[in-house]
């Protein structure tokens, strides 16, 4: 059944890949199965791929390198400041929610 399910989300993803909310729901399913690496890459492909301008996936995919959650056992730290820094340098200014989370995470 899991591997159903995630097979209907690549697919919709493909169809619907400039929805966020897909995006989010395929994290958000793959972390209740245990499974957060493969959470971490969705919301990297996501972002890379399909919107890299969306501050929620951003913001999320940022989080989750900050908090240990990806498939880089070393430099968890490093991504996490790159993808604050990348999303700091490419948000409209001045992007509140942008700062308020890249400021939370260098305290």
């Amino acid at each position: 059944l899991t591997a159903r399910v995630a097979l209907v989300y690549q697919q919709a993803s493909l169809a619907c890949g400039f929805a966020p909310d897909l995006w989010y729901d395929f994290s958000a399913w793959l972390d209740l199965g245990g499974k957060q690496e493969e959470a971490t890459e969705v919301l990297r492909k996501a972002v890379q791929r399909f919107l890299p301008k969306d501050l929620t996936l951003r913001l999320l995919l940022a989080q989750r390198y900050e908090l240990g959650e990806s498939p880089l056992p070393t430099g968890q730290l490093e991504a996490a400041d790159e993808a604050y820094r990348k999303l700091m340098e490419d948000m409209p200014k001045p992007c509140p929610l942008a700062l308020i989370n890249f400021l939370g995470y260098v305290h």
